[in-house]
């Protein structure tokens, strides 16, 4: 592309490219206008790259204002040339619940084509939103299908899902004998998430009596199949006395497991133990290693932790300025009632004690964390 063409880019005229590879250079390289725009254009007669392009540069606000509502009208189009990948997205997109997109009628085609294509996940989802009435009529023979379907590939949670619906009479007639024996043949068949339920019922007596040695053996083989609940789940029964005194090596090594799997929570109950010398010998730097893993993955009460170290000079420098950036980010973002509770309280008391040249680096700090 020659100086007027690349100016033309750079200050939004029309320009042309040889290659769809061409305009993503130019996009790549920091131009928004006329790359853009090409694309588009590209897209607009039919381009199929081009219309999954255009669902990235609306996504991600690229040469425009962010819009992932355009964005999916486009993967919609490059979904209807018959591109595998746009048929999986888009389905994806509209039919997963914690999906801010989620339209289950206008999902319903991609989820029937790609199940249909032999899609595990999406077979436990068309079943899931057959069994609903969701974009279809609901139809629990249907459900099923697509259920074993799934389940010939390995991917047993549409099976929990009826289990699931049969214990909480959702979509479903209540019944408890029903969905233990689901939870128990698939449990058998080795998932994960159906040990793990079955050990929550018989700890907590839902649906069978309360049998803590029977919930234990539960936990554990759900926990070997790398369920991070069930290790964190024993960890807390360990680390309390309902199976005892408690055991605060076993709890720990529990809370190692699932830290192992980049828990937060996880890594701030490692924390707590090296920090009180619970089932290990008391070692401030490494509680303060511990802590500064759960804040990296967001966890607030390590970050509330970690700040506190920074207060003490427990196993780091004492530094106050980062303590009080980590307290107000905490009282300012968390949804945690008792982290945020408890960041304003110390916030309040390391206030006190900020030199003004200290609160300037504090207030950076804040600045340069919020980026």
């Amino acid at each position: 592309m020659g100086l007027g063409d690349r100016l033309k880019g750079l200050f939004g005229g029309k320009a042309t490219y040889a290659s769809m590879d061409e305009a993503v250079a130019a996009i790549n390289a920091g131009e928004t206008g006329a790359p853009v725009d090409w694309v588009r254009g590209q897209a607009e007669a039919g381009d199929m790259r081009g219309q999954k392009l255009m669902f990235e540069l609306c996504r991600h606000g690229v040469g425009m204002p962010a819009d992932m509502a355009a964005g999916i009208d486009w993967l919609e189009k490059a979904a209807g040339q018959g591109d595998e990948e746009s048929q999986s997205r888009i389905a994806g997109l509209l039919s997963v619940d914690n999906s801010p997109w989620r339209d289950p009628a206008r999902a319903m085609p991609w989820v029937r084509l790609c199940a249909e294509r032999g899609d595990s996940f999406m077979q436990v989802m068309l079943g899931a939103l057959t069994l609903r009435g969701e974009g279809v009529v609901p139809d629990l023979d249907e459900a099923r299908r697509w259920f074993d379907k799934a389940a010939e590939q390995g991917e047993l949670d549409g099976h929990f899902a009826i289990g699931l619906a049969h214990e909480k009479g959702d979509h479903l007639p209540q019944d408890w004998d029903e969905a233990l024996r689901i939870y128990r043949e698939i449990a058998e068949r080795g998932s994960g998430r159906a040990l793990h339920k079955l050990g929550m019922l018989h700890m907590l007596g839902e649906g069978v009596e309360t049998d803590l040695p029977a919930a234990v053996g539960y936990f554990e083989r759900a926990a070997a199949d790398g369920v991070i609940h069930a290790m964190m789940t024993l960890g807390d029964l360990y680390r309390g006395d309902r199976l005892g005194q408690p055991d605060h090596a076993e709890s720990l090594k529990w809370y190692r497991m699932a830290a192992g799997h980049d828990d937060g929570e996880a890594w701030y109950r490692v924390g707590q133990a090296y920090d009180l010398g619970r089932g290990v010998e008391q070692d401030y730097l490494k509680a303060c290693e511990a802590f500064s893993e759960a804040a990296s993955l967001d966890y607030d009460m390590g970050k509330v932790a970690l700040g506190t170290k920074y207060v003490n000079g427990d196993g780091v420098v004492r530094d106050l300025p980062r303590a009080y950036a980590l307290f107000f980010l905490v009282a300012r973002e968390t949804d945690d009632e008792d982290a945020r509770s408890e960041a304003r309280r110390l916030l309040t008391e390391v206030a006190d004690d900020l030199t003004p040249s200290q609160r300037a680096e504090a207030e950076q700090n804040i600045l340069n964390w919020s980026a």
